[in-house]
């Protein structure tokens, strides 16, 4: 059997001697999406974090394709193909759209072809705009780019915290047709995201985290019944 690209052993994390992850076990398998869904802060972007490297982990193991990254530094773990686009989407408002792109190089895998041309193809907008400053950009617009940034450095994993947060409705719409795209595209994706209900449609299967343990796993089916996941929620 072929290893996972993303696995997490009993994770536990630890803000002092306060605990915000306890045990998490999950496995993305390749070309797989996987959500993360739970109340805030149930501890979803603390796992985010502690994958790319960012904080500690107390215990447990995280295995990029069967080889552990544990205690690996951010920068090394995104040469290793993971990326992270994070909560708020931290974009350079003062810079262009292209400069914000290519600051996504510094991580970047391989030497092939255009590198921001994997952004433009999946976000045609993007190259229409990109000497436009990037804070004149609308929120759905900034949340491209964030994802773009991403895509250029060529992971294999994608992390995502939050990507409709702040959005506008059919800005939300525009963000979940381009996460299948992007798996389309052969990237795998772990999906923190606080609108339960497109998170459980899209993903091939939905983690609900409480209180920093999992406590239920959904299926695309389970979008069709909202009390089964305001039920987890309460678990």
């Amino acid at each position: 059997m072929a290893e996972p690209a993303l696995e997490l052993a009993g994770l536990d994390v630890r803000y002092g001697s306060v605990p915000a992850v306890r045990g998490v076990s999950l496995r993305v398998e390749e070309g797989e999406i996987v959500g993360l869904i739970g109340p805030n802060g149930a501890g979803k972007s603390t796992t985010l974090n502690a994958i790319m490297g960012a904080i500690p982990v107390h215990a447990g193991e995280i295995r990029l394709r069967g080889q552990s990254i544990r205690k690996r530094s951010p920068e090394s773990i995104a040469r290793r193909g993971i990326a992270l686009v994070p909560e708020g989407r931290r974009i350079f408002g003062e810079f262009t759209v292209e400069e914000n792109l290519r600051l996504g190089l510094a991580s970047r895998r391989g030497n092939g072809g255009d590198p921001l041309r994997r952004a433009y193809d999946l976000f045609p907008m993007l190259e229409e705009f990109r000497r436009r400053q990037a804070g004149l950009l609308s929120g759905g617009q900034q949340q491209q780019l964030a994802i773009g940034r991403a895509l250029v450095a060529g992971p294999e994993v994608l992390l995502l915290d939050e990507p409709s947060l702040g959005l506008a409705p059919l800005a939300v719409d525009g963000v979940f047709e381009a996460l299948r795209g992007i798996r389309e595209r052969g990237v795998t994706i772990l999906l923190v995201e606080q609108r339960a209900l497109h998170a459980v449609a899209l993903a091939d299967r939905t983690h609900v985290l409480v209180g920093g343990e999992l406590r239920m796993t959904l299926t695309p089916a389970d979008a069709a019944n909202p009390d089964k996941i305001v039920a987890a929620y309460l678990a």
